[in-house]
């Protein structure tokens, strides 16, 4: 990931998207502060181009540092996937992140892609380990992440609704199955204790989980 991120980094011209953030980071490298604009999507990456710019100089290698960082870091954080995947399954999805030519291209590009990415696996990464230990540190990890990803970019509404649904669909699917007439199950994840609710919380939950108004 490290040889495939930064060979020749600096070779191919800024294309217009890069440009529109380099320069913007150059001004804040200059001192000439920063102004945000939903234009450019989050400030995060703003930032970190001009602390790249700040340690190694300004060229077009150094703007494009950040990206290359966060590829990396999101081709080795599949390793992570070990426990759910499997040891050949992690590595498999871990070079298939190297090999994309999607994810090729944008972890050496300076746009918002290469931080996304990373933000993704790790978001996805936080719920299973807190579903399967119910430890408080994994909601902080999640807490971290989404907080990034919205100061990165407006993806961040889209991954968090999805996030969402999948949630709220989960968490009616177990209070269903543990307030069943019988039903002796437990949940299957530590952490959180029995609850029961009336036929009629139900039904506004349920309301409320598909956007229809509850009077």
């Amino acid at each position: 990931a490290i040889v495939s991120r930064f060979y020749l980094l600096e070779p191919r011209v800024m294309s217009h998207d890069e440009t529109s953030h380099v320069y913007f980071s150059w001004k804040l490298y200059q001192g000439e502060g920063f102004q945000h604009d939903p234009m450019m999507h989050g400030p995060l990456q703003f930032h970190l181009v001009a602390l790249s710019f700040l340690l190694f100089g300004d060229n077009d290698f150094t703007a494009r540092i950040p990206a290359v960082l966060f590829s990396i870091a999101t081709v080795a954080f599949m390793w992570n996937y070990r426990r759910y995947l499997g040891r050949i399954g992690a590595l498999i999805a871990a070079v298939l992140f190297l090999i994309s030519p999607y994810m090729l291209y944008y972890g050496r590009y300076v746009r918002n892609e290469a931080f996304v990415g990373l933000f993704g696996v790790m978001t996805l990464w936080a719920v299973l380990r807190y579903f399967e230990t119910g430890q408080m540190r994994y909601t902080m990890w999640l807490s971290g992440v989404m907080a990034l990803h919205f100061i990165t970019k407006e993806t961040s509404y889209i991954y968090t609704a999805q996030l969402l649904l999948f949630l709220g669909l989960f968490f009616v699917f177990r209070q269903f199955r543990l307030s069943g007439k019988g039903n002796k199950a437990r949940p299957t994840y530590p952490g959180h204790q029995r609850v029961r609710f009336t036929k009629k919380q139900k039904q506004y939950f349920l309301l409320a989980l598909i956007g229809v108004p509850v009077l």
